[in-house]
Parts: structure tokens; C-alpha cells; sequence
């Protein structure tokens, strides 16, 4: 098969970390993949894959540079006319669809969904897919009834990655205090609204009494970045709160345990392991304990689950309820990180997600 996958661009991320394995896989198992993207730290490791890339960015809006890039996706497509085409995020997804998924003789026309949106007319587009990929369990309703695709057409294909680098860092019990009797919450992922990381501030700066040692390390960029640091400022935490850009590998080492308190979380899942984000998994498997949000939970709430800590959405006192629970009980955060490293390494493979994601498309090329 000849795919397409396309995405606004190559940088940090999980999605863009998801493309990356993807295409390579694909191309390890004789396949030839293709990524139309904009820029990103990704593009060496793309050639060196053996992974074709076209320059065309994907992030902005305006009306000139949609008008540019459907211009130029069309003529990439009649060009080399993919088997699959499939878009991973929403403008990418606008521009393939009306670049050629939706007529012959482009390709077929594959979406993946990788969490909530809030914007149902921008969003739905996410739902036209001939088959549309869904990263969770708990993402299936939503993208039937709010996205409006037919239930018959989603698959669930659990993110996947290689746990390699992160089964070498250090599995020192989670939550140990350092001789400092410090204690480092960290986050990792675009600084986007929809992470929720302005509740991790306001959490170190609700603790800065009860868990003097408390310090929170944010590792991404993106468009909340400035106003993260003012609210550091005018909190009176910027000493305890640090920003950085890298690969997750190169830090969680530093950290004590790892918070994702998106503001669009999933419910508890029916069938299946809570799907914490790629970060967060990672985390897992570096045998960090993991504080993420719970839908079902109300404000102030934090719950201890089977893989990771819960909390409520959009605010910061069950988050910060949760943090003080692992800052002081060292002996449970290592046994929730322990069940989390299972959990993660048993379900959460690079090797079956690039499997799955072939299996959906040979649905429609057969």
C-alpha cells in the first residue's frame, strides 16, 4: 500500500510522535508511507526511516494559507495518488477531504481522533472518514454522537510507542523524596489550553505550605506558554514552576510523577484500560505514578484507580488534593506506578497499533 498521513506539523507532540511510528512502521513492513506536514524536529528521523515527506504547513487558518495548502495537498495527491489517505487532525483532515478524500481517483479517506473538541462544525470533519480511528474507548461515543460518524465505521486502535527508552530510566520507588526532600511534578505536551496545565500551577501554588519541596517541570511549547509563565508570576510560584523543551526520555527521569489533568477527560471505560495520553503511558513505563482526569468526578474529587490517580476536571483542588496524596505516601505511589507500568506495557505496544492501523485500512483496499 501506498499512505498518505498528514498533520499540520512535525514538532513535539504526541500526535506528531504518532505519525513518526506509524509511517515507519509502515515502511518497515514494505509499505510506502508519506507524511505532508509543515516543519518540525521530526524530518530527519523521517528520511533516515525511509519515509517521503512533502513541506506543505497545516496550522494556521487564514483564508491565503488554507487557499495555499489545498493547492498544493491536491497537487501531491493527483500526483502520486495513495492508496490511504489519512489525516490525523482537524485542518489537515479539511484540506485532505477537499483536496480529493471524498471523490475519485484519490485515495480512501482515513480520520483519527485523539481527543475531545469543543467546536462541533470545525470538528465533524474528524467524523466523514470512510473508517474513522478512535485512540480510546471512551472516545467512541463521542465521536458518533457528537461528530456525527457511523458507529459501524469507528475502530478503536490504542496509541502505541516503543517502550525502550523508557524501561531505561531509572524505576526508583515513585514518589521517594530526594535528599532535599523535594518532590517534582511534571507534564509533558503541547502548552494548549485543552491540557489543562494552568491547574498544575495553580496546584503548586495551593501546596507551596503544605509540600514545601514541591516544584512542577512543564516540557513542551505552543501557544499557552506565555500565559502559563504570567500565571506562575502572579501566583508567586515562578521559582517552583519550570519550563523546558525536549523528549519526554531526557526528563522524566527528574521527575517523582507525572500529571495530565486534561479538561476534556474520558469516563471510566467499559471495556479496555483507561487510555492516559502517550506522555502519560510513557510515564507509566518509566514507572512514574500518573494523576489524570476522571469525567465522573466533581470538583474537589480525586480517586485512586487500578492504573492511575484521578482527578476532577478544570480546576485545581482535586489535582492538588491528588498531588499532596503522592508527595506524602511514597509506599502507595510506587504501587500505583508499578500497576501502571503493567497496564501500559501490556496494552499500549508500537508494534500492535501499526498492526491495527493496517488491519482498518486493508478493510477498505481489499
Amino acid at each position: 500500500m501506498k499512505i498518505a498521513l498528514l498533520v499540520p506539523a512535525m514538532d513535539t507532540g504526541g500526535v506528531e510522535q504518532g505519525t513518526y511510528d506509524l509511517a515507519a512502521g509502515f515502511v518497515r513492513r514494505g509499505h510506502q508511507a508519506l507524511v505532508i506536514s509543515g516543519p518540525g524536529r521530526f524530518l530527519p528521523r523521517l528520511e533516515a526511516a525511509g519515509v517521503r515527506h512533502y513541506l506543505v504547513p497545516m496550522e494556521r487558518k487564514n483564508p491565503v494559507e488554507f487557499t495555499a495548502a489545498l493547492r498544493r495537498v491536491s497537487k501531491i495527491l493527483r500526483s502520486e495518488r495513495p492508496d490511504i489517505i489519512h489525516a490525523r487532525s482537524r485542518l489537515p483532515a479539511w484540506i485532505a477531504y477537499l483536496a480529493g478524500g471524498r471523490r475519485p481517483p484519490a485515495g480512501h479517506f482515513v480520520t483519527s481522533i485523539h481527543g475531545f473538541h469543543h467546536t462541533r462544525w470545525y470538528s465533524r470533519i474528524m467524523g466523514r472518514g470512510e473508517r474513522v480511528i478512535v485512540v480510546s474507548q471512551g472516545l467512541k461515543k463521542y465521536t458518533a454522537e457528537f461528530l456525527g460518524a457511523d458507529p459501524q465505521l469507528i475502530r478503536v486502535v490504542y496509541n502505541g510507542f516503543d517502550p525502550e527508552p523508557f524501561l531505561k530510566i531509572n524505576p526508583v520507588p515513585a514518589g521517594e523524596k530526594t535528599e532535599k526532600n523535594s518532590f517534582v511534578i511534571g507534564a509533558v505536551g503541547r502548552l494548549t489550553e485543552v491540557k489543562g496545565y494552568r491547574y498544575i500551577i495553580e496546584a503548586v501554588a495551593l501546596l507551596k505550605k503544605p509540600c514545601p519541596g514541591l516544584s512542577a517541570t512543564i516540557i513542551g511549547e505552543g501557544p499557552e506558554g506565555g500565559r502559563l509563565r504570567e500565571l506562575a508570576r502572579r501566583l508567586g510560584v515562578a521559582d517552583r514552576v519550570k519550563f523546558a523543551a525536549g523528549q519526554p526520555a531526557e526528563h522524566l527521569a527528574s521527575f517523582q510523577a507525572l500529571a495530565a489533568p486534561h479538561l476534556e477527560p474520558e469516563g471510566r471505560p467499559v471495556d479496555g484500560p483507561y487510555w492516559p495520553g502517550r506522555a502519560a503511558a510513557e510515564a507509566q513505563v518509566a514507572g512514574r505514578p500518573v494523576l489524570t482526569t476522571l469525567r465522573e468526578l466533581a470538583p474537589g474529587q480525586f480517586e485512586v484507580g487500578d492504573a492511575c490517580l484521578f482527578a476532577a476536571a478544570g480546576e485545581a483542588t482535586g489535582l492538588a488534593r491528588g498531588i499532596e496524596y503522592l508527595y506524602r505516601h511514597p509506599e502507595e505511589a510506587a504501587a500505583l506506578a508499578e500497576r501502571g507500568r503493567r497496564t501500559a506495557l501490556e496494552h499500549f505496544s508500537l508494534e500492535a497499533m501499526v498492526e491495527k492501523t493496517l488491519a482498518v485500512y486493508r478493510e477498505l483496499t481489499a
